[in-house]
């Protein structure tokens, strides 16, 4: 679906006059690739098609110049071992790649690694996160809130999604990212592929469950009916949060999507097309 076709459709299938006045959705702004058009280029698509928030993956200078959206700047993760070391360490990076560039761009969220938790680099996030927070609160950028983006590896028993809980592997850090979110009031970010619970559940997952397709309930967890696969994962994510103290904490999808092509035929234009 091309990126114009979104907000009309999402007015005209899925919100219709319901849709909230706050409702905004966002579009990650990947570097990695060939023959990608300049900076400029994307910001103007980005205004033209109406989408409000960017998350870029790191500090790119050349596309944090001159626009109004609001942007979830990521720290790579082989930074976060020297942003945990020390405050100052923490300093330097946000006078690099955040304070230049402050009057310009609308820093929503720092963005604390992507996907590292569980892993071998997860025990740095927590003091990361705090490091991070006292810089920005150095340069009195106090709106800004930090965070880190999971993916559903960090989350086991989601079925129903009443059941999840942190993986044992995830668990400890978690509880830690979980209290700074839950003190600062940050939202924790979460990078969900229904997709990827379908292709791995072909025998219990059906397509139109997994795309949004469903016309009646397919899983009922007490009184809550889920009609699709998506809100069940985020759902699953929300109930492990409330079992660590985390009952506040929002979520933000910060990744979906479906791929085109790999695995055919559960992969197709079709099928993201209708996940879209």
């Amino acid at each position: 679906m091309a990126f114009q076709d979104i907000d009309a459709y999402l007015n005209t299938k899925v919100y219709g006059s319901d849709i909230p006045e706050s409702y905004s959705f966002g579009v990650n702004y990947g570097r990695k690739g060939d023959n990608l058009p300049p900076p400029p280029e994307v910001i103007s698509l980005y205004k033209r098609c109406g989408i409000q928030l960017l998350r870029l993956f790191d500090p790119t200078q050349d596309a944090l110049r001159g626009f109004d959206l609001q942007v979830s700047l990521g720290v790579l993760n082989e930074d976060l071992q020297s942003l945990s070391s020390s405050p100052d360490a923490a300093l330097q990076w946000v006078n690099a790649n955040v304070a230049p560039y402050r009057n310009d761009v609308n820093f929503k969220w720092i963005t604390l690694g992507n996907e590292v938790i569980p892993g071998d680099q997860a025990t740095y996030v927590p003091r990361a996160m705090t490091n991070i927070q006292t810089a920005l609160t150095t340069i009195s950028l106090t709106a800004t809130k930090v965070t880190t983006a999971i993916s559903m590896a960090a989350v086991t028993n989601t079925y129903p999604p009443s059941n999840g809980a942190f993986a044992d592997q995830a668990a400890d850090v978690m509880r830690d990212v979980v209290g700074f979110l839950a003190q600062n009031g940050s939202p924790l970010m979460l990078n969900t592929y229904p997709y990827q619970a379908y292709a791995s559940e072909l025998d219990h997952i059906s397509l139109v469950y997994a795309t949004f397709q469903a016309q009646e309930p397919v899983v009922i967890d007490g009184d809550l009916k889920y009609f699709n696969l998506f809100d069940a994962m985020v759902d699953s994510v929300y109930a492990t949060l409330e079992k660590v103290g985390g009952s506040g904490v929002p979520i933000l999808v910060s990744e979906t999507g479906w791929p085109t092509q790999g695995n055919d035929p559960y992969t197709s234009k079709e099928n993201a097309q209708m996940y879209n």
